[in-house]
């Protein structure tokens, strides 16, 4: 088992290679877009087993129903960019 860190573009190209090693080798694959961390791919069984201990330590009944995709409706907001000057043209 490794942890790996790869682009969402990556990901595209990779995806059923990415699949079988998650499922095979047991990794766990954190994917990134624009240079952040945006999800994490495990072997099915093991989130289901991360769940079940969240549950078991005190997690509301319905918590993960009730908060998948709270956030829909606010949206990340991005800092203004920068003007930059113009840059010579490279021939």
């Amino acid at each position: 088992m490794s942890t790996k860190i790869m682009p969402v573009t990556d990901l595209r190209r990779e995806t059923s290679a990415v699949i079988r090693s998650v499922q095979e080798e047991g990794d766990v694959v954190y994917i990134t877009q624009h240079g952040r961390p945006a999800a994490v791919l495990l072997d099915y069984e093991r989130y289901e087993a991360l769940v079940a201990r969240a549950r078991q330590q005190g997690w509301p009944q319905g918590y993960f129903d009730r908060t998948y995709g709270a956030l829909v409706d606010d949206p990340l907001a991005r800092a203004e960019q920068g003007v930059f000057e113009a840059r010579e043209t490279v021939q």
